[in-house]
């Protein structure tokens, strides 16, 4: 889920992700759960990799997105290809992330 509506991808954006992860996932041959388990750390649910490959999920961030890059071994590159401003995107959202958790762990 998105922290701010101000930062969304577009729709032919999301399209783009989600073939690409979606492609980058059966090229290495693993399960949605296995990207779920690498990117979040999720040990049940793939539900959320499922729902950015299937585009049901409209406010995803970049930095969730850039977690399932890195699970999958996307090129940063090929984000860049779809949203010159990812790099941007992913370190105001991690940023945020990074705040948000920091301070309600304690």
């Amino acid at each position: 889920m998105a922290i701010t509506n101000k930062l969304n991808f577009t729709k032919p954006q999301l399209r783009k992700f989600a073939v690409l992860f979606k492609n980058a996932r059966l090229q290495a041959g693993v399960t949605q759960r296995a990207v779920a388990l690498a990117a979040f750390d999720y040990h049940i649910s793939h539900c959320k990799v499922s729902r950015i490959e299937r585009q049901a999920m409209p406010k995803v961030d970049a930095h969730c997105l850039e977690r399932m890059a890195i699970a999958l071994s996307v090129p940063r590159v090929n984000l860049l290809k779809i949203d010159p401003k990812f790099n941007a995107r992913a370190h105001v959202v991690r940023g945020a992330t990074e705040v948000f958790w920091t301070n309600t762990a304690a």
